[in-house]
């Protein structure tokens, strides 16, 4: 009988738990759904103030038919005194994390994609990774350009743990801006990467 040393026998048994690639549309939910956890099971969790980020369907998005995600509540009635519809409120901040198969544990991936949606002139969002202590490994500005509805953008770097989307203007504020088409993973525990 072949008797194999504890740590290898051990070793055959541990065995990375992964969340494959994902892409989110958010078009499976009804307008003005809160999305929180909504997406646990797909390896990540959104966070943000109030009730948090919710879908927003009343123009469409110009990334994937019908809904995108908002910071908060848009409403479906016009609270904006321009052009601009909205609720009169600035965008704000869009954040999720990333989890485990579990849709508790915390996770990390390497790759994140996404689009921002209506985006103004003379706006920015900021998208920023974090790693699992909160501190940023890479970012990126994306600025508003007249006539771009939709302006993917892309982040890669090891153990991105979290994801913050805050929108930006220097006069005035950005009111209905936000993200679709999330695309992330695999998602892995943190020691895995």
């Amino acid at each position: 009988m072949r008797v194999l040393p504890l740590f290898v026998a051990l070793s055959i048994f541990v065995v990375p738990v992964t969340v494959d690639a994902q892409t989110i549309g958010f078009d499976d939910v009804a307008d003005g759904t809160t999305v929180a956890d909504r997406y646990a099971s797909s390896g990540v969790v959104f966070s943000g103030p109030g009730d948090g980020p919710a879908t927003f369907g009343v123009f469409g998005s110009p990334a994937s038919f019908r809904n995108y995600l908002v910071g908060e509540h848009e409403g479906t009635e016009d609270k904006n005194d321009t052009s601009e519809f909205g609720n009169g409120k600035p965008a704000v901040e869009i954040g999720f994390r990333f989890v485990q198969e579990d849709a508790k544990t915390p996770g990390v991936t390497s790759r994140v994609s996404l689009v921002i949606i209506y985006l103004n002139r003379g706006s920015r969002a900021r998208i920023r990774a974090l790693d699992v202590e909160g501190l940023v490994l890479t970012e990126t500005v994306v600025e508003g350009v007249l006539g771009a509805y939709a302006i993917p953008a892309e982040l890669s770097a090891t153990g991105i743990a979290a994801v913050r989307v805050t929108f930006e203007r220097d006069k005035g504020f950005e009111d209905n801006a936000g993200i679709d088409d999330l695309s992330f993973g695999p998602v892995v525990a943190p020691s895995a990467q």
